[in-house]
């Protein structure tokens, strides 16, 4: 068993936090997107994430999530790569979240704007 867990995508961490806190309250759109598309018995379809992943090869100039993101986009996304920055602290343990996204903001992080799925709420 693991005490936190990192999420990756193309090749980068997009998000760092302990497991139950990353669980209980993903804050990156990726994280959001790959808690959605789990399998229940009681869902007959998957909630895919829009778009296709980036090439290795040729990755963009700015956020690596930027093309498939569904959060409200800001020039910087296309321009410059989020740094990973402490967005919050952990419920209880204080332990630091960690992500990688210009738009997901201490103030932001819990908005309705960028809630997560029902889904989500069924792996509590």
């Amino acid at each position: 068993m693991c005490d936190q867990v990192a999420v990756m995508y193309a090749g980068s961490v997009v998000e760092y936090a302990d497991v139950k806190e990353l669980f209980q309250n993903p804050k990156h759109p990726y994280t959001i997107g790959l808690l959605n598309s789990i399998p229940r018995k009681e869902s007959k379809r998957l909630k895919p994430i829009d778009g296709q992943p980036p090439s290795l090869t040729e990755l963009p100039k700015g956020c690596r999530f930027e093309d498939r993101c569904h959060f409200e986009k800001k020039a910087e996304c296309r321009q410059l790569v989020p740094p990973l920055e402490v967005k919050s602290l952990a419920a209880g343990s204080g332990s630091e979240h960690v992500v990688r996204c210009f738009l997901v903001d201490k103030d932001r992080a819990d908005k309705k704007d960028q809630k997560k799925d029902e889904a989500v709420d069924d792996l509590k």
